[in-house]
């Protein structure tokens, strides 16, 4: 049985220098899984001079390949904001890289804006359908109010099939485009976390993980966590870089250990030997490192916004209220619940590779004969 063929689209994709898009990578791992897939990344960044372009491919360990299509300068504002633009000047490597070597069956964009609104110019040219996977956690303002908006409702009727990573995001959509029909396949989780029961008594380990710039709100869990420092014997483990992790400094009541950034094994076995997860956030849209933590069996709490109340409920952790007294209040309580580590490690969730992978591929097959999002 022939596997079915599709070509991957998106401006968000891991580079040597940024992690930015590791969930489309994921994604893509899943569904290559169960057919031959290809990615065409639009890398649209600053640089030196008015702009250039510079085009790479690159064979990854799971056996799809990936077209680099770089623009780089002091416009590129300009291009992320005009996708007709970026299809202008990249058309050509795009019909000789994806649709003649390739041949695509279907295009998966990845985000609305820019790149199911780019999707949307190459199915036009090329008559491949496509369907958009959104990720976006502002693409509610975007189809509001956003420069473009236009182009991206238009990119979502045209799609035969559109999907959201949580139900919240999908509610956000249908809050501006209600006609719209909206499937939602969550990011999948890597097999590197598994749980671990067998709890080392003592000093309690927490750990909070991110990319530490805003929406995270790490202040939130300094001050909640300072507040029960007299009372409970913990440390705070803290996994991630950014600016609003370094503004807190380390002058707090509690011992902190920072690892800056891990690989993903390394953040696992950090999991595994972990009391518990906090993460305090003012918007997720799926909240992986979330999934993650639940997914090594540890209770967590976390900032009741966006999906984040589709993963917590009060048998694997707690929500709060984005306040600093709430804050205290819920770690206080956090801290003293005797979690049943064992009944913990019995989650589990459908975020496996192999079943995201069945899902979208399953998802994909079925956009070739839909048409149910053409209005």
């Amino acid at each position: 049985m022939k596997k079915l063929r599709v070509a991957e689209i998106s401006y968000w994709y891991p580079t040597e220098n940024s992690y930015q898009g590791t969930f489309v990578r994921d994604i893509t791992k899943c569904i290559s899984a169960h057919a031959d897939v290809v990615v065409y990344h639009l890398y649209v960044h600053r640089g030196k001079g008015i702009f250039s372009i510079k085009k790479s491919v690159t064979v990854h360990e799971n056996s799809f390949t990936e077209h680099r299509f770089e623009i780089a300068g002091i416009a590129y504002k300009v291009f992320y904001l005009f996708p007709s633009l970026v299809w202008f000047f990249s058309k050509n490597h795009f019909n000789r890289t994806i649709v003649r070597d390739f041949n695509p069956q279907i295009l998966h964009a990845h985000t609305v804006h820019p790149a199911g609104c780019y999707a949307r110019l190459a199915a036009r040219k090329h008559q491949i359908p496509y369907a958009i996977t959104e990720h976006w956690s502002r693409v509610g303002s975007y189809l509001s109010k956003g420069f473009g908006r236009i182009g991206g409702i238009s990119a979502y009727r045209e799609a035969r099939k559109i999907s959201a990573v949580s139900a919240f995001l999908s509610n956000t959509i249908q809050s501006q485009l209600p006609e719209l029909k909206i499937d939602v396949i969550s990011n999948p989780v890597d097999n590197a976390f598994v749980p671990n029961p067998s709890k080392i008594s003592g000093q309690k380990k927490l750990v909070c993980c991110a990319h530490w710039r805003w929406p995270k709100r790490p202040d939130l869990i300094f001050y909640g966590l300072n507040a029960c420092a007299y009372k409970y014997n913990f440390e705070l483990i803290v996994i991630g870089s950014g600016p609003v992790i370094d503004a807190l400094g380390n002058s707090w009541s509690f011992p902190i250990q920072k690892f800056g950034n891990l690989n993903r094994s390394e953040i696992a076995e950090i999991f595994k030997d972990a009391h518990g997860f906090i993460h305090a956030s003012e918007i997720e849209t799926f909240g992986i490192v979330v999934a993650e933590a639940l997914q090594c069996g540890l209770p967590v709490c976390a900032s009741n916004v966006g999906a984040l109340p589709d993963l917590i409920t009060e048998k694997n952790g707690m929500l709060v209220i984005n306040e600093i007294a709430e804050w205290e209040k819920a770690l206080d309580i956090f801290l003293s619940i005797d979690w049943d580590y064992q009944k913990l490690a019995e989650f589990h969730s459908n975020f496996s590779f192999e079943e995201i992978g069945r899902k979208y591929t399953a998802w994909l097959t079925s956009a070739l004969s839909s048409k149910e999002n053409r209005v």
